[in-house]
């Protein structure tokens, strides 16, 4: 599907710029991190999939964006935008303050105006979404209500242990509750994860176009927790080969379906057909 939006191409060559910068320091000198060993072997996985993943998706679908002006492309674009704004809220709220915090803020901030930008130029009205195999819909459906839900088990069962049991400690390096994690996750997340859900059974445009970011994200964001997780493993930190597993599934499985979505996803304009 083709049709006209402005992309906001130079915040986003900006962001990819400081993102590889940023990530390529991390990579050759991750003890320039302050966090302690448990911390910074996750931020060498995280820095490794941004640059090796993340960065090219974000100049790749910004292309098809620009110069094809395909909707499909955009949403992957926004994706990748929120895959950005999410892990690097990390970088800007958590990480002690290093050097690479005058990298890091400018790629959160940029992440975050090119998301809202496009979606003050998407052109909602102008676009028709369907999608007619049933089965696949389903499956994506189940998957995305599927980690909705054990987000918020997870999450609500620390912060319920945090609150009744006395001396309770996180799977943190220092014990203490991930509190940017439950606020992202259940303040954000799990939410725009329970609107597409609905949007998808009910057919209706914000839930074909959340569907899209979010598959997007959330297989990005899925790639990195096993590289973090292998990173973790290598360095002797963490021997939890089951949660290695994990999101080895969950990359994968959100991999194909986000191709299989997009794939099939169908679109059309007031004054174009579609492509």
């Amino acid at each position: 599907m083709k049709t006209s939006i402005k992309t906001p191409v130079s915040l986003i060559f900006l962001l990819g710029f400081f993102a590889i910068i940023s990530s390529t320091i991390g990579i050759i000198d991750n003890s320039i991190y302050r966090d302690g060993e448990w911390a910074n072997s996750q931020w060498l996985g995280q820095d490794i999939i941004t640059l090796f993943v993340g960065v090219p998706l974000l100049i790749i679908s910004t292309y098809f964006s620009v110069r094809k002006h395909s909707i499909r492309w955009i949403l992957v674009l926004s994706g990748i935008l929120l895959y950005f704004l999410y892990t690097f809220s990390f970088y800007v709220f958590v990480a002690k303050f290093s050097f690479l915090y005058l990298f890091h803020l400018p790629v959160f901030s940029l992440s975050m105006f090119s998301l809202i930008l496009l979606a003050f130029r998407f052109p909602y009205n102008k676009l028709e979404f369907s999608y007619s195999k049933k089965t696949s819909k389903t499956i994506i459906i189940a998957y995305i209500f599927s980690i909705s839900l054990i987000l918020m088990v997870l999450w609500f069962n620390d912060i319920f242990s945090h609150v009744f049991i006395e001396g309770y400690q996180s799977e943190t390096g220092n014990g203490e509750a991930p509190l940017i994690i439950f606020t992202l996750d259940l303040g954000i997340v799990i939410p725009l994860m329970i609107i597409c859900v609905f949007g998808l059974i009910k057919k209706t445009k914000i839930g074909f176009i959340l569907s899209g970011i979010l598959l997007t994200k959330t297989t990005t964001l899925g790639i990195t927790l096993m590289a973090m997780s292998l990173t973790m493993y290598l360095k002797h930190i963490s021997t939890d080969t089951f949660l290695i597993g994990l999101w080895c599934v969950n990359g994968v499985i959100g991999l194909i379906l986000t191709l299989i979505y997009f794939r099939n996803l169908k679109i059309k304009s007031s004054y174009q057909e579609e492509i």
